[in-house]
């Protein structure tokens, strides 16, 4: 399979042979916190050295959510479908109510983690791709992007496009596995 590198036999039913690694967007200075608004059907991302949320749809392609976004990154949707991410700019959690306008921090100064543990080291200190790996730390296998990877997330209409952050590229790529169901 082009572009899939299988380390482990169990990782084979995860990828779609034929499916290949699309380029969905390109020319961003750096991307890094995509989410998934399954009910809105489009993807907000970060481009961050810009300092603006980017949005895309299959139908539309990319246009600016939010700018400035106060260099906001980690995004996440709470129980409530709002989006929730860190605003490295004012230094604190950030929610947006679901109007879309509405900005609210809800946390400053983090807590910090105790306790923590590596769980996986990728090697040589770069991602190269998209690093699978299983429950017990072993790389079952590896997708393969042309650009250092910074995050990604599971979307789409059946959840089973994986959208990946790629340096300045926002790519995806259609797996035989399903994302988390949030709203």
């Amino acid at each position: 399979m082009d572009g899939i590198t299988i380390v482990d036999p169990r990782f084979e039913s995860f990828v779609l042979p034929n499916a290949p690694l699309e380029t969905l967007a390109d020319g961003f200075l750096w991307l890094e916190g995509p989410v998934w608004f399954t009910d809105l059907r489009c993807l907000q991302v970060s481009d961050l050295p810009n300092d603006r949320i980017m949005r895309w749809t299959e139908s539309g392609g990319v246009s600016v959510f939010r700018a400035p976004s106060t260099f906001a990154n980690g995004h996440v949707r709470d129980r409530e479908g709002r989006l929730v991410g860190c605003s490295h700019g004012n230094r604190c959690i950030q929610r947006t109510e679901l109007d879309g306008l509405r900005v609210f921090d809800i946390c400053d100064d983090g807590a910090r983690l105790s306790n923590a543990r590596v769980f996986y080291k990728v090697s040589p200190g770069f991602t190269d791709g998209v690093h699978c790996i299983s429950a017990n730390a072993e790389l079952l296998g590896r997708i393969d992007v042309p650009f250092t990877v910074s995050n990604l997330c599971f979307g789409g209409r059946h959840r089973s496009r994986l959208f990946i952050c790629g340096s300045h590229t926002l790519f995806a790529i259609y797996v035989n596995r399903r994302g988390a169901q949030r709203p």
